[in-house]
This record gives structure tokens, sequence and C-alpha cells, in this order.
């Protein structure tokens, strides 16, 4: 709780952070909510500009995530999760860094239960993912790679519907290469029932 005393304000004190979470996570659940928080809470708050990733502080993310060389813990998966969730915007090598650690993760593990099935999910539609809503080609190969991977393991059965329903997103984008916004298919299906 000392932490939150001021914040954390500078770098050295975000890294000292990670520093401690490679030591601490899977210690105290209290431990991981309050590194997530204050981890999100020096990028969005305390960095310039506020509220938005920049391409150099994903870099810094990145590295601090992949620092010691080891399997990343769901705890910094989560960190990485949190920050996409709440920037106002950020880079896709973001995006495309926590689609990627979450799917290592589920191979590791060698199954995808309900919750890692929720972070994969969070990870596919985050704000900087490759077209938005709309599951991108490299996305997909992610899915089918961590699909490939856990295919004969006790999986939680909400997998096997969300790889379905990502897979027909992607295939759906893919026949319609600028789909229109919902508003614009309504107004269009108006428009040709009238004519």
């Amino acid at each position: 709780d000392d932490v939150y005393i001021d914040g954390v304000v500078t770098r050295g004190e975000a890294e000292a952070l990670f520093r401690l979470n490679d030591h601490l996570s899977r210690v105290d659940p209290l431990w991981d909510s309050r590194f997530v928080e204050a981890i999100t809470d020096f990028l969005l708050v305390r960095e310039v500009p506020e509220g938005w990733v920049t391409e150099e502080e994903a870099n810094w993310l990145i590295s601090q995530i992949q620092s010691d060389g080891t399997t990343r813990t769901t705890t910094e998966v989560d960190l990485v999760l949190s920050v996409l969730r709440q920037a106002e915007g950020a880079p896709q090598k973001l995006g495309r860094f926590a689609l990627d650690v979450v799917s290592d993760l589920i191979i590791k593990i060698g199954q995808a239960d309900l919750e890692m099935v929720e972070r994969m999910r969070r990870a596919l539609f985050a704000p900087s993912g490759d077209q938005g809503t709309w599951v991108s080609r490299y996305e997909a190969c992610i899915l089918f790679r961590t699909n490939d991977a856990i295919a004969t393991a006790r999986n939680n059965p909400a997998w096997n519907d969300f790889f379905a329903r990502a897979i027909a997103n992607h295939l759906l984008a893919c026949a319609h290469p600028e789909p229109m916004s919902e508003s614009e298919a309504l107004s269009r299906q108006t428009w040709l029932a009238d004519t």
C-alpha cells in the first residue's frame, strides 16, 4: 500500500515493481491486482500523453515483461489487457503482443479454461487490434495455432464456441473487405426496401 502514497511516478519505480513481481507473482492475489493497477495508472496517468500508450511506452512495457526471459505470468498478461482496455489509444504492436502472450500461456498450460478463454477474448477485441471488431488474418492465424496446440485437451466448452465465432468473423471480414457499420447497413436496407 505504500506505493499508493504518491503513486508510481518514475520509470525507475515502475521497473522496481516489475522486479518485485518476478518474485511475488502467484503468491498473493492482492499483490497481483495492486501491481496491475499501479503500472496501468503509471502508463495512462503519469506518462505523457495522458490516456494514451505511445510507441515508446509500448516498447518499454513489452521489454519489462520479457526482461527475465521466462514465460509470462497471468499477472503480466492481465496488466497488458488492463492497459489496452483503459487506454484511449495504443499501438497495434501492443494488441498483437497481448494476443501472442495469451496464446503462449494457453499452450504452456495445455488447455483453455474459462479464464483463459476470457483473456483471449479481451486480447482479440482490444481497441488496438488489427481491424477493430473484425478478426484479421494475423489474429486468425494465432487462434489456429492455439487451437491446434490444444485440440485434444480438456478445454472449457466456451473455447470451441469462441474459436468458431472468431474464425467466422474473420471469414465474413474477408468476404466483405470494407464491412459497413450497423447504422450504414440499416440505412442501406431501408433504402433497398423503399426502392
